[in-house]
């Protein structure tokens, strides 16, 4: 397997989307060879610990190496992730964390893109670009250039696709963006369980439509369904456009690997030449 990383993965630590345990997500990365995974609950740190001490206790040697970071998402629509490859980005990481938290009830948060004009010198950014449209193609600009500026050298447009019909679409689309607002892009899959049989327990809790507000077993209409984000074999959604997203972060020395592309961590070769062959790509 190639050195493979997933950058954008969230535990049930983000209430009403994960719906894993870290040390789940983190033995099933180890499983499939994962070089790293990023644990990234939204606006919080509250799952660091587990995945820490799950991934201490994998075999001497064969230890996953544990990135540390979070989602956010501000109120002007910017969402991000940033993720803190040493001490002092993970302090910054923190105190943002706190100020956004203090601001809001317990539960929430309240960030603005001018809380990450400060304070975040060591911190890396990935960029979650809004969906296609051109109501939000200006907007989709404005952050990814604004995004540039704030962090020179240290921003990346991520990828995520989730083996919808509009793939392709999305793809170009991002590439287009990465190349507009000069950003390398990096495959990344948005991980909300390590095995595809958790998704009854998220069928109501899409990043789209969060209503949930009794148990799923009461519901006695259809459940929506969801994409798939769990932990699987190699890349897959990244295979659509390896070509054109594997130069970029390669020459990054902060992203050895791209992430998934699907919403679970996929699995290895066989998957990724599937991907490839429904988008006509070669190897």
């Amino acid at each position: 397997m190639i050195g493979y990383a997933e950058l954008h993965c969230v535990s049930n630590f983000s209430f009403l989307r994960g719906a894993s345990h870290p040390a789940e997500l983190v033995t099933r990365a180890h499983e499939l060879g994962y070089r790293a995974l990023a644990l990234t609950d939204e606006c919080s740190m509250a799952g660091v610990v587990r995945a820490h001490e799950a991934a201490r206790a994998l075999p001497e040697g064969q230890r996953l190496r544990l990135i540390v970071g979070a989602e956010f998402r501000c109120s002007e629509g910017l969402q991000l992730v940033l993720l803190a490859p040493d001490q002092r980005a993970y302090s910054e990481l923190c105190r943002l964390i706190t100020r956004a938290r203090r601001r809001a009830a317990k539960g929430c948060y309240a960030l603005m893109q001018a809380d990450l004009e400060t304070g975040l010198d060591h911190c890396l950014a990935l960029w979650l670009p809004p969906p296609d449209g051109a109501a939000a193609a200006g907007r989709a600009l404005a952050e990814g250039q604004w995004l540039g500026e704030r962090f020179p050298g240290r921003a990346w447009l991520a990828v995520e696709l989730h083996r919808g019909a509009g793939d392709r679409a999305r793809l170009a689309h991002c590439l287009e963006l990465a190349r507009l607002c000069a950003l390398p892009a990096v495959a990344a899959g948005d991980v909300h369980m390590h095995r595809r049989n958790r998704r009854r327990r998220v069928a109501f809790q899409s990043r789209r439509f969060e209503f949930l507000s009794v148990p799923v077993k009461w519901c006695r209409g259809p459940q929506r369904r969801t994409p798939r984000r769990h932990v699987d074999q190699q890349p897959l959604g990244c295979g659509a456009g390896i070509r054109s997203i594997r130069p970029q972060f390669r020459r990054n020395a902060h992203f050895q690997s791209a992430g998934s592309g699907r919403e679970h961590l996929p699995q290895p070769r066989t998957a990724l030449t599937r991907r490839c062959a429904e988008h006509s790509v070669s190897l």
